[in-house]
């Protein structure tokens, strides 16, 4: 991955549709090296695939709160993709588009880990009791 970093400048802009991220290719490129040293810590990748291809019973949780903006889903804020507003409240440029929508931000939170891996503090999973009929 490291070898493509010259070229994610391009493939920022292409997502995003934002021309800044050619404007500022340096500064581009030194935050998509950062972004792919969060995902290796955080094991972004790696979860993903394992839940997607060898689905665990974990047991069941009920998922509850919302979106603070707070960033630290964002690969623990240092996606490339994270931008800060004025008010200090986090806004993903690939917010809701097909790309954004494949990757593992169009269904955050998916499970207790996900929310414990980043310290959300605005979702909390419940686990859910099953209560035997008798």
């Amino acid at each position: 991955m490291a070898v493509l970093l010259p070229l994610a400048p391009w493939a920022c802009a292409v997502l995003s549709g934002r021309g800044h991220y050619l404007l500022q290719y340096r500064a581009t490129v030194a935050r998509s090296a950062r972004h792919l040293r969060g995902l290796a810590q955080a094991r972004v990748v790696s979860r993903n695939l394992q839940r997607k291809l060898a689905p665990q019973d974990s047991g069941a949780a009920s998922i509850e709160g919302s979106c603070t903006h707070c960033g630290r889903c964002c690969v623990n804020r240092s996606c490339v993709f994270l931008d800060w507003r004025d008010d200090g409240s986090s806004h993903c440029s690939i917010y809701n588009n097909w790309f954004w929508k494949l990757t593992s931000c169009g269904s955050y939170p998916v499970d207790a880990q996900s929310i414990e891996t980043y310290g959300c503090p605005s979702f909390k999973a419940t686990p859910i009791r099953v209560v035997a009929r008798r």
